[in-house]
């Protein structure tokens, strides 16, 4: 068979092959491509997409010098109040809490009451007393009102484990059962009822990792009991822009409803089909102002850098264990900072996004460059091939920078370009090798015994193989 042909049929083959592979039900049945795909999209993140920092963001940091400050976590609910409190009289615009509240304070008024009641040695005077002091030892109330007198988002998590505490209101209710492909949770960590029955607006923290732990999206809704619930960074926009609803973009495909995106006010939420956002990471962690929680507790900081922002309360302690890994640092990363990121880039309009007619694109990148490829590779060198093979995978590069750079957009599938090229490369650059060896040893063994070796070798260098 003439080499032409087989290296059109090996071109075809390749590229079908690689064809194949943009269906995810392909996929991400390989671990090995789904890992590298992680790998091609960390890099693109790390190399193409450098943002400013945010103005509208600040975090109260629960590190390790506030627990070396008031003590190992959780704080009494008082303490908390505090600082709040100096966040409110700061003119904090929303404070939101990366930190959940599922357990009822002990009033220790209410505990020395309940022993003097009991005990024969203490006088009546001193139950009676310590009875009017129950409201000033009642943290949990302490708190909620606090709370109460301003915006504030607290955090539940969902999970599939362990069921306590009270949920917030859902953000959309069904009359209908909907078929809507979205992350279902049977189970949830909400806050002590006095305290979610305080505030208005309750998001849940829950990620989802993919599978090497590394958090490159979050789900801005979860289904439960039927209703959607939304995120902690979706319910601080909504908050902070005073918005009251959102409304779904839903495509039908079949039976079932996918997502499209979230439309927050005039701001629209791209996701992918189970409304998940790809979260855009201006750097790696304390890229957003940080406070220390211990300095606003002791009033060391200018009132002024609260003043009109979103505040976020969370921790940078590794005891407590909110740390995490997302592409531009593989450990370490605060949790309440994939929030800040999240609420930056709705806030800003700066998202990024794989359409779903994104994968259409990609199939007909991977059809021009597998005939583009093909065609020229028959008629290259071994040198030619490597040139030709760094050639186009520089192309895909400068493609997929346009599609970041200019709308933000990225392949859903952004290895396999670059490694259908180099398998391309590589199976042209073996098959040439061997041919041409082969043909040069025949034609060697045919003309060697009438013409020089050195005279054979410069007819091959003009010959068309």
């Amino acid at each position: 068979m003439h080499k032409k042909t087989i290296v059109f049929i090996a071109g075809g083959l390749v590229t079908i092959i690689f064809l194949l592979f943009t269906w995810d039900v392909v996929f991400k049945y390989s671990g090995v491509l789904t890992r590298v795909n992680y790998i091609f999209y960390d890099a693109s993140l790390k190399v193409f997409h450098k943002r400013e920092k945010s103005d509208k963001i600040v975090i109260v940091d629960i590190d390790e010098k506030s627990l070396k400050y008031d003590g190992r976590w959780p704080w009494p609910r008082n303490r908390i109040a505090d600082i709040v409190k100096a966040l409110q009289n700061s003119g904090a615009a929303v404070i939101v809490f990366d930190v959940l509240l599922p357990d009822i304070e002990p009033n220790i008024a209410d505990v020395l009451l309940k022993h003097a009641r009991v005990s024969k040695d203490i006088p009546v005077t001193i139950a009676d007393y310590l009875s009017q002091q129950l409201p000033y030892f009642d943290n949990d109330k302490i708190l909620a009102d606090t709370l109460a007198k301003s915006d504030v988002v607290l955090g539940v998590f969902f999970n599939r484990d362990i069921l306590t505490g009270k949920l917030g209101k859902p953000i959309i209710t069904f009359t209908n059962p909907v078929n809507l492909v979205i992350s279902q949770m049977p189970k949830f960590i909400g806050n002590i009822p006095i305290l979610a029955d305080s505030v208005q607006y309750t998001g849940f923290t829950t990620t989802n990792p993919d599978e090497d732990g590394s958090i490159r999206r979050s789900p801005l809704l979860i289904k439960y009991n039927g209703d959607l619930y939304p995120s902690l960074a979706l319910e601080a926009v909504r908050a902070y822009l005073l918005i009251e609803k959102i409304s779904l973009d839903l495509r039908d495909v079949g039976t079932s409803k996918v997502f499209l995106g979230v439309q927050l006010g005039d701001t629209y939420i791209p996701t992918d089909s189970s409304g998940e956002l790809l979260i855009n990471y201006i750097g790696p962690a304390f890229s957003f102002p940080y406070v220390s929680a211990s300095d606003v507790i002791q009033n060391k900081f200018s009132p002024k850098i609260f003043e009109g922002k979103i505040v976020l309360i969370g921790s940078s302690s590794v005891g407590i264990g909110d740390l995490h890994s997302m592409p531009l640092q593989s450990i370490g990363y605060p949790g309440v900072e994939i929030h800040a990121n999240i609420i930056e880039s709705i806030l800003n309009k700066n998202l990024i996004s794989s359409p779903l007619w994104l994968v259409g694109v990609e199939r007909i990148l991977i059809i021009v460059l597998g005939l583009i490829f093909t065609i020229l590779a028959a008629h290259f060198s071994m040198v030619g091939l490597l040139l030709l093979t760094l050639g186009m995978m520089g192309l895909i590069f400068v493609f997929n920078a346009a599609l970041l750079l200019k709308w933000q957009w990225v392949l859903p599938h952004l290895m396999l370009p670059y490694l259908q090229i180099l398998t391309l490369g590589v199976a042209n650059s073996v098959y040439g090798y061997f041919f041409e060896n082969r043909y040069r040893k025949k034609m060697h063994d045919i003309y060697g015994q009438y013409v020089s070796s050195e005279h054979i070798d410069k007819m091959l260098e003009f010959k068309d193989l």
